[in-house]
């Protein structure tokens, strides 16, 4: 799921946004950034007191309270970028 280098930026960013160390992962995403080399991944994980919350791995520091904004922003993104691509292959004929 991550990579051992991703584990311990996420472990960094848990410790500064939650003060704890002890996480279990859930799941993670990639986020994507069009034009940008700084994709980065949204991590949704278990702490030891039993709070479900949101970190981020490496790339662009986003606060724990704009993680979800900000997903929900860049799916609004995708889809832009994925129905502007589909235009463009129907003007080229291309099904």
């Amino acid at each position: 799921m991550l990579a051992e280098s991703e584990v311990r930026s996420l472990a960094d960013y848990v410790s500064d946004a939650y003060g704890t160390a002890e996480f279990e992962i859930v799941g993670a995403c990639t986020v994507l950034w069009s034009g940008w080399e700084g994709d980065i991944r949204a991590v949704l994980v278990d702490l030891a007191d039993g709070r479900r919350v949101w970190g981020m791995v490496e790339g662009v520091h986003i606060p724990a309270d704009r993680i979800v904004p900000t997903l929900r922003q860049r799916i609004t993104a995708y889809r832009q970028a994925v129905a502007e691509t589909e235009a463009l292959l129907m003007i080229a004929g291309e099904r």
